[in-house]
């Protein structure tokens, strides 16, 4: 029994010498180089809070805010500009258009008319800054008869790539038909 375990033994001993040594690692050779590349996406977005649904006008002058949050890619801009379904008049539905009560929108300082209705431009070059604007009404005419007058404001962003000499914050028009993304709410006073 003996002889058969230091048989056993010494076979195994001889298997294990002749098997060959396998690995899974490669050896790199010192001209080889490896590389790895990383990427990762940031969107580019914005959130634009508008004042809630109706605006209703108590007094000579109304103020609400508007604001905007943009993360822009480089050399992005966004505009955002008004219109007045009633060209800036308040309306009762049981008169004629003459009988409108005229006012006048500001966005910040500036007036908003049909020729230079914006309200607000964002570049990349202000970039994830919150842009809040107050929206003024005021100077409004006289109304010839008592009712209840609105409007219906709709207000439309446009996206666009600019040059590198517009990427300054601004407020002047400056749009691109060919190459823009819009969305529109609306917003109503009464």
């Amino acid at each position: 029994m003996k002889k058969m375990n230091t048989l056993l033994t010494a076979l195994a001993i001889v298997i294990t010498a002749v098997t060959p040594v396998t690995s899974s690692a490669v050896s790199a050779t010192p001209d080889r180089k490896s590389q790895i590349t990383l990427t990762k996406n940031y969107a580019s977005q914005y959130t634009i809070t508008l004042p809630d649904g109706n605006v209703t006008l108590d007094s000579e002058e109304e103020s609400v805010d508007f604001s905007i949050n943009a993360y822009l890619e480089y050399n992005e801009k966004l505009d955002v500009s008004v219109t007045s379904a009633n060209d800036w008049k308040l309306m009762d539905s049981n008169t004629a258009n003459e009988n409108g009560v005229t006012y006048i929108m500001k966005a910040g300082e500036n007036t908003i008319k049909d020729e230079n209705n914006k309200v607000v431009s964002v570049t990349s070059e202000n970039n994830k800054n919150d842009v809040t604007v107050p929206l003024t009404f005021c100077d409004f005419g006289e109304a010839k008869y008592a009712g209840t007058y609105s409007d219906t404001l709709t207000f439309n962003v446009t996206k666009e790539t600019v040059s590198n000499e517009e990427t300054t914050p601004t407020t002047t028009d400056a749009t691109n038909p060919a190459d823009t993304d819009t969305d529109n709410t609306t917003t109503s006073t009464e």
